[in-house]
This record gives C-alpha cells, sequence and structure tokens, in this order.
C-alpha cells in the first residue's frame, strides 16, 4: 500500500482479531505501529473503530477492545470515526447473508458516515485532520 503513495488512509482494523479471541492489546499494538509508520510518511490517517461483538471476549477484554480505538485517536490526535459499521451491522438489508459484512446498500451507508470526515481532511491538508 505505501508503494501507491497515498495521501490519506483510512485505518479500520482489528474486528477479526476480537472475533478470533486475540488480547485486545494486539491488535491496539499492530494499529498503533501502523498509524506511527504511515504518520512517519506524511499520510494521514483517519482511524475508524470497531466494537467488540458481545459475548466473544469477556466483558473486560471487549470494554478494552472498544476503548482501544478512541485511545489511539486521542494518543495520536487522529480524526476518528467512532464505529465504522454505525447503522449497518444488525440491519438486514445492509448486509450480507452472514450478518455482519456491509452488502453493497451497507458499503454506501459507511461511505455516507466517513465521507464528511475525509473530505474536511482532504480540504485542510494536515496530519490531523
Amino acid at each position: 500500500m505505501l508503494a501507491l503513495q497515498p495521501g490519506l488512509v483510512i485505518l479500520e482494523l482489528g474486528c477479526n482479531d476480537m472475533l478470533n479471541g486475540l488480547d485486545p492489546k494486539l491488535a491496539e499494538s499492530h494499529l498503533e505501529e501502523m498509524i506511527v509508520e504511515l504518520r512517519s510518511k506524511g499520510i494521514r490517517v483517519l482511524l475508524a473503530g470497531m466494537r467488540a461483538k458481545p459475548g466473544m471476549l469477556g466483558v473486560a477484554d471487549e470494554q478494552r477492545f472498544d476503548a482501544l480505538f478512541p485511545a489511539l485517536a486521542a494518543r495520536y490526535a487522529l480524526p476518528f470515526y467512532p464505529y465504522f459499521l454505525q447503522d449497518v451491522l444488525g440491519n438486514p438489508e445492509l448486509v450480507l447473508w452472514g450478518g455482519v459484512h456491509p452488502n453493497s446498500k451497507g458499503v454506501r451507508r459507511i461511505v455516507d458516515g466517513v465521507a464528511p470526515i475525509v473530505e474536511r481532511m482532504l480540504d485542510s491538508g494536515s496530519l490531523s485532520g
């Protein structure tokens, strides 16, 4: 991806780690490494958060997973979209047969939610949006 020399990256990862029961600190560490690397190359980062699926990790790890995205956004002063699947997950009209991944209408809803932040970042030209 770095070879493409993007000016802006929407970073939304870690949900599969949660679904596989991995320690949220691992997802946080990987996301942090990516943030540092992208910013060191002058690439603007929009961090998009995810939420733990209830019952997947246990209450303490669910809370840690849910908290890691806002904490990283604050630590690195990143523009932050709190929940990537906002208004999509749980809506059968917006997800594929498995109930998790968005269909084309769900993707449209995600784009509509994220677009204003991306537009502000592109207009500002700054690393922090």
